[in-house]
């Protein structure tokens, strides 16, 4: 299953991407250190998460903070490796973030 995160860039300035980019890499750090309470600092309290399978997706900081505690209780494994951020362009730029979790390259958007 792949998950699908998206920040949309078509607006930002090189120097907001830079920002962006950096958000990205403390939020894989605090996963990288199981730390779910650092993870919640990094989203927005209206986020949203979407998969291929549509009955997986779900929105919300309590939620959020739900599923990234429980995570790291389910799967104690959890590693962050081979993290790879780059820039899509088309009809909106897009940040695609692969990673590596222990079971398998990601990639989100």
């Amino acid at each position: 299953s792949t998950s699908s995160i998206q920040l949309n860039i078509s607006s930002l300035s090189s120097s907001d991407d830079s920002v962006s980019v950096s958000v990205i890499k403390k939020y894989y750090e605090a996963i990288s250190n199981h730390d779910a309470s650092e993870m919640i600092l990094l989203v927005d309290d209206n986020v949203e998460v979407t998969f291929l399978e549509e009955e997986r997706n779900w929105s919300g900081i309590d939620t959020a903070t739900e599923k990234f505690k429980m995570w790291f209780q389910k799967c104690p494994d959890v590693i962050v490796k081979d993290l790879k951020i780059s820039k899509r362009t088309d009809n909106n730029e897009v940040l695609i973030v692969e990673c590596n979790f222990g079971n398998g390259l990601r990639k989100m958007r």
